[in-house]
């Protein structure tokens, strides 16, 4: 029973992460610049890059990467319940994310929320949700 029910979760967990994995490149996308930024004059020599440093970006909370996951997390995803500490495959996803997206660690803030809050059609109080 319990194998069957593991084997019955991996095509679900698979595609959870295979969609925030995509969305997230999207994000990082598009936030992409051309391979050698030219400088424009308007800016004191800034590159058109500079659109994506943290401090431009509209976030929930400014210079903050507000991460919602579920309540509770899970082993391998998440351990001990704690987001926060960087261990297990998705808060460490997070972690490295932000700091590719010029976040330091304690600039990451988790939210928690249900799956049904996540995926409801409204504005949401963080920049995105990761959760098995």
């Amino acid at each position: 029973m319990m194998m069957q029910r593991k084997q019955n979760q991996m095509p679900s967990m698979f595609f959870t992460m295979l969609t925030v994995l995509i969305g997230l490149s999207l994000l990082l996308a598009a936030c992409g610049g051309d391979a050698a930024p030219a400088e424009t004059a308007d800016t004191g020599g800034a590159t058109s890059g500079d659109a994506c440093a943290v401090e431009n970006l509209a976030l929930h909370e400014a210079g903050k990467l507000t991460v919602a996951t579920g309540e509770p997390v899970f082993p391998p995803w998440m351990m001990d319940d704690e987001p926060s500490n960087g261990e297990g495959f998705e808060s460490a996803v997070v972690y490295a994310l932000a700091s590719e997206m010029g976040f330091a660690a304690e600039d990451v803030q988790w939210v928690r929320t249900s799956f049904d809050e996540a995926i409801a059609p409204t504005e949401k109080p963080y920049e995105f949700n990761i959760q098995q």
